[in-house]
């Protein structure tokens, strides 16, 4: 065990890599309550203005609110409800690649939020999900989207690969295959189909600037497509008094990549990590000599 912890930490001072036997040292670690306010805040009443012509038959039909557009770092606005899910998809392919991911820590306690499944079995999302404090994570589960319904149902089980507290990202692999009830069973070709298909090629993904924010909101039945109007600045539109779902992955309109919900720890407030951040993340593993897969290996060298 010394020789295997020692041969993880040679090199790494900002990231922890976690071997396959569970051994990691997590530090420094901060309290976060998971509540998501995508879900539970009041939202401005959905609207088709602005809204390319091919979204227009998703959102709601409603007057819009004129003062909603006020404070342009506040709006969020429900742009997809998923009553057909199969073809909202169509013009958000991407939100079959967000997961959610249940993890109960030996200490007894629970965490949940959202992540970006990767090629290759990899899940990527928030530091905040790695660790609670000095807990180490005891069962990650995985919850996914088919490409048949919007409802999320148990996939797979997780482990922790490595975690960056300093970038406040994450990385889980796939150690284990589950049924709809999150009861452990064999590897299928269900299984199969759903990690390769729903996985998000960041390879393929190019950094735009928008102001237009996409992301999925809901954790259970009859998911959203929620669009974030945002300022320049890299903050979550959020209030002080309300909590957010780290991990979730943010994509534009066209579905670019454009970031992920985090905190690191030189943050003060939950803010949204680039597209330049996550590949940074996956590649200084990479540099250092840790294999992470060779999908990591092709993205970081090309």
């Amino acid at each position: 065990m010394g020789f295997i912890l020692k041969q993880c930490y040679k090199k790494y001072t900002s990231f922890v890599l976690c071997a396959c036997m569970g051994a990691c040292l997590i530090t420094n670690a901060s309290e976060s309550d998971l509540n998501d306010p995508l879900d539970s805040a009041p939202k401005p009443t959905p609207t088709t203005q602005n809204l390319p012509n091919k979204d227009k038959n998703i959102a709601k039909d409603s007057k819009p609110k004129p003062e909603s557009t006020k404070e342009m770092d506040r709006v969020i606005m429900e742009v997809g409800n998923m009553d057909d899910f199969v073809a909202v998809q169509k013009n958000f392919p991407w939100i079959r690649s967000v997961g959610l991911v249940m993890v109960s820590f030996d200490d007894g306690s629970f965490r949940s939020g959202f992540g970006l499944l990767l090629p290759q079995n990899l899940f990527l999302t928030s530091a905040e999900l790695g660790h609670n404090a000095s807990a180490y994570p005891k069962n990650i589960l995985l919850k996914m989207r088919d490409e048949s319904a919007g409802n999320l149902i148990c996939l797979a089980e997780l482990r922790l690969k490595a975690i960056d507290k300093v970038q406040g990202l994450s990385l889980f692999e796939v150690s284990g295959y589950t049924d709809d009830y999150c009861n452990l069973r064999s590897q299928s070709y269900y299984h199969n189909k759903i990690l390769t298909k729903n996985a998000y090629d960041i390879a393929k993904s190019k950094p735009v600037r928008t102001n237009d924010y996409y992301t999925v909101t809901t954790t259970f039945n009859a998911p959203n497509i929620s669009l974030i109007t945002r300022k320049n600045t890299n903050k979550l539109p959020i209030k002080n008094e309300q909590k957010v779902i780290f991990g979730r992955p943010f994509f534009s309109k066209d579905g670019q990549l454009l970031g992920m919900a985090t905190l690191p720890s030189n943050a003060i407030s939950p803010v949204i990590v680039s597209h330049k951040d996550i590949k940074n993340f996956l590649c200084s593993l990479d540099k250092s000599g840790f294999f992470v897969s060779g999908y990591v290996q092709e993205l970081c060298r090309p």
